[in-house]
């Protein structure tokens, strides 16, 4: 079995985000909130669903998570 971190040249690959922050966003592949709100690979937990709504399954994943400090739903109209 490969080491999947390593294989993506996540060599410093952590677990929880480094920014403490969790994302609920709209699940449109063309829009890169990653780069929009200057984010790298591992610094907040990113939840995707159709149009960023708060949804049960959502809240349940947020819960899920107990890493982050802060939450940001970003959605478009």
């Amino acid at each position: 079995m490969k080491n999947i971190p390593a294989v993506l040249g996540l060599e410093t690959f952590r677990f929880h985000p480094s920014r403490k922050l969790a994302v609920l966003a709209c699940m449109d592949a063309r829009l890169t909130f990653e780069s929009i709100l200057g984010l790298n690979t591992g610094d907040s937990h990113i939840i995707r669903n159709a149009g960023g709504i708060v949804t049960d399954d959502a809240i349940r994943s947020l819960i899920d998570l107990q890493t982050a400090f802060l939450l940001l739903i970003l959605i478009y109209i």
